[in-house]
């Protein structure tokens, strides 16, 4: 919410609160007052300055219970201030908390079809959909979108960003399809709001490359991470954090296509280019690093991605600590690295130590400790140790099941891997059912062209063969063949 629009909430509030509530009139000095307190909280909590930020958040409340009331409007737009510094602190939870009192305020004294009750409900319907409460979070979101869309003009930014959230949660669900709607219309109304090169935009451009790289468009992602690039050295330069990190996306996808000669210049130039800005200790140029340990991992040349690994590792414990997730992940690009070439024993400590990391420090319900379980469960697979396999798996895929939903591709991602581990295990019932189960996943969210749909089929129609099932083989590795050929037309 804009200062313009806190500060007339405030004012509307007031002039309507005797009739809506029965509370007593609050003295336009107090409301000054208290609009000061909370344009210094938002101040403040834009910085990053959050115990400050409470405290004159506490004297607002303070002023406004004293004066208006628990049920008066002030006092809900003091509750919802308050749910934003928490929600910038990441305590979804807490936040959770003063949203829904701030509604159910405004509700009471505002009416719902008006603009600060919208920003609540937004705020609400986000905070939820961080939470991964996603059966709260989308009616939520759809009716800020409404109050917005009738409230506001069509070119507002406040409408977009309610675009933008949609977005969001429709992409973390993993309904890529419908995330792109939203995303489009969010972008067209930035670009009109704000010019074509803000940085809002900007970052729209790059999130609609996320959405088609997703969906396995990689030739519809490869436009937009242009575009994101050449907007962002427009709008800042080439020195701009923003534009290496859009560099680095565009790289990895050449990385995932195996256009290795296209991301090795790219990521070359960027990290000399960084290294001069920024000097060889930043996470950033660790970033960098990560990402030329990619390129060479995936080209075969073991021992430069080894090399750019551990540089990376060196920094990244160094500038952020060893307990904070990018040193996991760090850790955890070693490991994978270390388990292709075999060394099995140097990739198993890697992988623990990641674990314990996430797990310390992001909890076991978190997706990155999902991924930790799943690449052990790859890991033991690969050195036949098939009842360690299945037990990371298993714990991997009920983190998914319980964060994702039964859904989301990711959920999928592992079913896939159980219904392998069943196969080589010899287990063809179980795995035929986990097979069919990802497989479904699969098509109704990509699609019949989607590569994954093309190994979960491939997979499902060696089983039949080791199963004596010719008849169910044959027409899968046909629809393989098909969807392969499509692939090879696409990029070659």
């Amino acid at each position: 919410m804009s200062m313009k629009y806190l500060r007339t909430a405030i004012l509307v509030w007031f002039a309507v609160m005797p009739i809506l509530t029965g509370a007593q009139s609050i003295d336009s000095t107090v409301i000054r007052q208290v609009d000061s307190l909370l344009i210094v909280s938002r101040d403040l909590t834009d910085k990053h300055l959050f115990d400050q930020a409470m405290e004159v958040i506490a004297q607002a409340e303070t002023l406004s219970l004293e004066k208006g009331g628990r049920n008066s409007a002030i006092y809900g737009l003091c509750c919802f201030n308050h749910g934003r510094v928490l929600s910038i602190k990441k305590d979804f939870i807490e936040a959770e908390k003063w949203y829904l009192e701030a509604k159910i305020i405004q509700e009471n004294a505002s009416g719902i079809n008006e603009v600060d009750y919208a920003s609540t409900v937004n705020a609400l319907g986000s905070t939820y959909s961080l939470l991964r409460q996603f059966e709260k979070a989308e009616p939520l979101l759809l009716q800020a979108i409404s109050i917005r869309e009738s409230e506001l003009d069509i070119d507002h930014p406040d409408y977009a960003r309610s675009l933008k959230n949609i977005g969001n949660l429709y992409s973390t669900m993993g309904q890529y399809s419908k995330a792109v709607e939203y995303y489009l219309d969010a972008k067209l109304v930035f670009e009109r709001a704000m010019g074509q090169n803000h940085p809002t935009v900007c970052q729209l451009i790059s999130i609609l490359g996320d959405q088609y790289w997703n969906m396995g468009l990689y030739e519809k992602a490869e436009p937009y991470y242009y575009q994101a690039m050449a907007a962002l050295e427009l709008t800042f330069g080439k020195e701009h954090p923003q534009y290496f990190k859009a560099v680095h996306e565009l790289a990895n996808l050449y990385i995932l296509i195996g256009q290795f000669e296209k991301a090795e210049p790219l990521l070359l130039q960027a990290r000399k280019t960084l290294e001069l800005v920024v000097g060889n200790e930043h996470p950033a140029y660790a970033s960098l690093l990560q990402g030329l340990g990619d390129l060479y991992r995936h080209t075969g040349a073991f021992d430069k991605s080894e090399s750019y690994y551990l540089q990376a590792i060196s920094i990244r414990e160094k500038v952020l600590g060893p307990e904070h997730p990018e040193y996991a992940w760090s850790l955890n690009n070693l490991g994978n690295l270390y388990s292709i070439m075999g060394r099995y024993e140097k990739s198993v400590t890697y992988h623990i130590k990641a674990k314990m990391i996430r797990e310390k420090v992001l909890g076991k319900d978190h997706l990155d400790y999902g991924s930790s379980l799943n690449n052990l469960g790859v890991l033991y697979k690969s050195m036949g140790q098939f009842h360690e396999a299945e037990k990371y798996y298993s714990e991997s895929k009920l983190i998914k099941e319980r964060t994702l939903g039964k859904g989301h591709p990711e959920y999928a991602s592992t079913v896939y891997n159980l219904a392998e581990l069943y196969y080589l295990m010899q287990q063809f019932e179980i795995a035929e059912t986990l097979f069919q189960e990802s497989g479904r996943i699969i098509q109704h969210v990509y699609g019949k062209s989607h590569p994954n749909y093309s190994l979960n089929a491939s997979g499902l129609a060696l089983l039949y063969m080791d199963w004596g099932q010719y008849d169910k083989a044959e027409p899968l590795f046909l629809e393989v063949a098909t969807v392969d050929k499509r692939m090879i037309e696409r990029f070659s």
